[in-house]
This record gives C-alpha cells, structure tokens and sequence, in this order.
C-alpha cells in the first residue's frame, strides 16, 4: 500500500510541476499583453502559441490520468484514502491553475491568428496597389495629351497599359477574395 500512494504522489508531485510550469508560462504572456502601449507587446509566434496549447493539453491529459490513478488507489486501499484524498486536493488545485493557463492561452492563439491573418491580408492588398499603381504610370502617356512619335512605340504603350490593367484587375480580384475568405475565418 505504501508504495502505491508513494507512487501516486510521485506522479502527483510530477504533474504538479509541469501545470506550475505551464501556470508560470501563462502569468508571462498575461503580463506581456497587460502592457501599458500595446506596441511594446511583442506578439509570440503563431508556433510558439501552438507549442504552448500542445504543452497544455499534454498537461490536461496527464492530470486526468493521474486522478483516475488516485480514484483507483483509494478504491482498492480504504487505508491509503487519506493521503490519496491529499493528492486528489493537489490535483483539483493543479487543474484550476491549468484551466487559467489554458485561458489565457487560448486569448493569445486568437491574437496570433488575428495577426496571422492580418499580415496574409495586408501583403496581398500591398501588392495588388503596387500593380495598380503601375498600371497608372503606363496609362501617364496617354492621359497627357500629346501625339506619340511613332505608331509602332504607340502600340507597345499600349500593349504593355493592357497588361498591367490586367495583372492589377486580377490582383485586386485576388485581394478582395483573400479578405472576404479572411472575414469569414475571424467569424469562425
């Protein structure tokens, strides 16, 4: 009997540390995102953010593991109940410190994705105005007024005006369709 409960608070001790761990994690990125200019708030990287929640749930799982482990020394061994009710005090207590740590988790994978999606979102727009903006400056000849000099160099103008209102016209359609499939994902 001794050596099940020693077992079971080793485990308990073991679990206890990773959610203090994980508990100490989360009170950093509180305090970070609680900063007085939010542009002094470094944002974590999606990846770390992910890395975290992983942490978290392994945590999560093991805790469960670890009562059921208890619930099943205390059954077996009525003398071992009050240390196990011990551990399962420890335990409950482990699980409110990870509940918190997975709140404030789950607040920064949304700020990451935020982020995520609105970096994909300006990207796109900034190269659909870059081509839109080339666009003008190939249509500048002919908005001037003045003959061009020869019909072949008016031609190639105008040739290369069309393409880049194409390429514009298609990048700007891209644009808008990245941000309208962007505002359905925040939805979500």
């Amino acid at each position: 009997v001794a050596g099940k409960v020693a077992a079971a608070e080793a485990k308990a001790d073991e679990a206890c540390g990773k959610v203090e761990a994980l508990e100490d994690g989360a009170k950093k990125a509180e305090g970070e995102g609680q900063t007085a200019d939010p542009a002094e708030t470094a944002e974590p990287s999606f990846e770390a953010v992910k890395t975290a929640e992983a942490a978290v749930n392994e945590a999560n799982t093991e805790l469960r593991k670890l009562h059921g482990h208890l619930t099943g020394v205390s059954a077996r061994f009525a003398s071992a109940r009050e240390d196990v009710g011990k551990l399962q005090e420890r335990v409950a207590a482990s699980t409110g410190k990870l509940a918190a740590a997975q709140g404030v988790l789950k607040m920064r994978t949304e700020q990451a994705e935020v982020q995520k999606l609105l970096s994909e979102t300006e990207a796109k727009c900034k190269d659909a105005e870059a081509l839109v903006h080339a666009a003008q400056e190939a249509e500048a000849p002919f908005l001037t007024g003045e003959e061009c000099p020869a019909p072949a160099q008016a031609a190639k103008a105008f040739e290369a005006l069309e393409a880049s209102e194409r390429a514009a016209h298609v990048a700007v359609g891209a644009a808008r369709t990245l941000v309208a499939m962007k505002k359905l994902a925040c939805k979500r």
